[in-house]
């Protein structure tokens, strides 16, 4: 998270003034460390799964949240590995649509 905060405002100063070193070491205290997982980001994901076909649900929450293999998916939905390729991608596009236009 450090070099993460670093690297953007040392960026953000280059754009605006040129080179810039910019300690945040003494910052790190005043930074909120949040502990456990937030509440609401699995309702956004619920919320925005939802919205996909049955089949591309199933086939994103196996792969991407579960971290199954497309191989074990396919054999459990009894679909061929292409075919869970293919929905994955079509599912995946479909969820940055859904998403981009939450955030308007």
């Amino acid at each position: 998270m450090r070099a993460i905060v670093r690297n953007k405002l040392t960026d953000a100063f280059r754009r605006r003034h040129g080179q810039v070193s910019v300690p945040i070491d003494n910052l790190l205290g005043d930074l909120a460390s949040d502990d456990g997982p937030d509440p609401l980001a699995g309702h956004d994901i619920d919320r925005m799964l939802m919205q996909l076909k049955e089949t591309e649900r199933t086939i994103v929450q196996s792969i991407s949240l579960k971290g199954n293999s497309v191989a074990e998916t396919a054999e459990r939905l009894d679909m061929n590995a292409v075919s869970v390729r293919v929905a994955l991608h079509q599912a995946l596009k479909r969820l940055a649509v859904i998403y981009r236009s939450d955030i308007k």
